[in-house]
């Protein structure tokens, strides 16, 4: 009789941590966040492009870490000071930058026959970048004479 008890226990145990376990292998993953692609053009007119910005500081600033900025062509100048450094763009997180797109065409670069430059004027750096980020960035020119 206790063989028969400690047999059913020990079953009945196995198919309740069988249930437990299925069920905790059964929850809803949550959906990794998805990158968001950010639109920059001189005078910040991106054509049919939404998430449009004037220039790549203000796009970066914006961006979430992962986020794809393509930039068209054109000359971004200027700088801005940001924790005691000058320089015309300041990147703290994990982004993509792309340059060599035109307003009318975002899918496909072509930096030679659509410069993208990024130009501090002499005023400082022309990137800045600071942290654990991983950026990539390609298809522009960087100048600062």
């Amino acid at each position: 009789m206790k063989r028969l008890l400690h047999s059913t226990t020990t079953l009945l145990l196995a198919v309740l941590l069988m249930i437990l376990l299925a069920l905790i292998l059964n929850q809803p993953t949550s959906a990794l966040p998805t990158a968001t692609t950010r639109y920059v053009a001189p005078g910040g007119h991106c054509g049919a492009a939404a998430s449009c910005y004037a220039n790549v500081q203000a796009a970066v600033d914006a961006a979430d870490p992962g986020d794809e900025i393509k930039v068209a062509q054109g000359a971004y100048a200027g700088v801005s000071a940001r924790a005691g450094v000058t320089q015309t763009v300041y990147i703290s997180k994990t982004v993509t930058i792309r340059g060599g797109y035109t307003t009318a065409n975002w899918t496909t670069p072509d930096p030679v026959a659509h410069p993208t430059i990024l130009d501090a004027t002499g005023k400082g750096r022309v990137l800045y970048l600071v942290g654990p980020a991983t950026v990539t960035i390609s298809g522009l020119q960087i100048r600062s004479p």
